[in-house]
């Protein structure tokens, strides 16, 4: 008599992950399985409830419990996964880069609104700090006709955003360095949109382990936050358009102190805070007299 080897079904480790993940504290564990799972096995999430009888190959079961074990150790699934989706698109990440997150595409609906009050046969835009590249090649599809820049201080971030911008065949020009000063002076720009480092130093290490795997240069924006933003509205100053709009996303605390920003330079018309959908301070938006 031979012994069999138990083959254990997609509900059988969907459980055990479950309750493997839980007990590490790890916040949506039911959900970030069946995400992996999907992953592991090539199929929706909602699959896995009609397929649940079905049993692991042992190579299945082998790469489902290497991603458990790394999002035991708080790996964020975007990066365990290899991307993120983006305004209905699949975005390369690692941890070289910011993971996406919803309240950013606020920032291309701006872009694309005013693109469409505009009504310009030339639409030029910088995005500043682009990490993955999402809001910028996110643009670039949604205005094909628009002139899309986008810069970052950190070489392997952009190698990801050219991936992105390749993998999605938009059409964006990348430039390595500081903010606006990596650009040719004689380009100026009807928008300038930026998801900057806002973070303020002191309070990194309270973070989530997840957000503290993410890279600190996108993240730490100095002692109140404010050390990025401050030179990237002295910069866009003499780098927007009349008539240009700036767009800044913010903390959710940062609202007023952006409003005293703009209205220092003396140079902002039309400032104002955009709320998300949580109903927390998101955009900063000002139009260049």
């Amino acid at each position: 008599m031979t012994n069999e080897i138990k083959r254990w079904t997609v509900m059988e480790v969907l459980n055990w992950a479950h309750k493997d993940l839980e007990s590490k504290g790890v916040e949506k564990a039911r959900l970030d399985a069946e995400v992996l799972l999907g992953n592991t096995l090539g199929m929706p999430r909602l699959q896995l409830y009609t397929n649940f009888d079905k049993p692991l190959t042992n190579d299945e079961r082998s790469r489902f419990r290497s991603s458990i074990i790394k999002r035991r150790k708080r790996t964020p699934v975007a990066y365990i996964l290899g991307e993120k989706e983006f305004y209905s698109r699949p975005f390369i990440v690692n941890k070289d880069v910011l993971i996406p997150r919803p309240e950013s595409e606020m920032l291309v609906d701006e872009v694309v609104s005013f693109y469409k009050t505009t009504k310009a046969s030339k639409f030029t835009v910088a995005d500043i700090g682009t990490g993955s590249g999402c809001i910028a090649v996110t643009i670039a599809k949604e205005i094909p006709s628009a002139r899309v820049i986008a810069t970052d201080i950190s070489e392997t971030a952009l190698e990801v955003a050219r991936k992105n911008s390749n993998a999605l065949d938009a059409t964006v020009q990348f430039f390595g360095g500081s903010l606006l000063t990596t650009i040719d002076n004689d380009i100026t720009f009807d928008c300038i949109v930026s998801n900057p480092p806002y973070i303020e130093t002191h309070i990194i290490n309270d973070l989530s382990e997840e957000v503290k795997t993410e890279p600190k240069l996108a993240l730490d924006g100095g002692q109140d936050g404010l050390n990025i933003i401050r030179e990237l509205i002295k910069q866009c100053t003499g780098r927007l358009c009349q008539g240009g709009k700036l767009l800044i996303e913010i903390g959710y605390n940062q609202g007023q102190a952006l409003l005293d920003l703009l209205s220092d330079t003396g140079t902002f018309t039309d400032c104002k805070i955009l709320k998300d959908y949580s109903g927390h301070d998101r955009i900063a938006s000002a139009i260049l007299i």
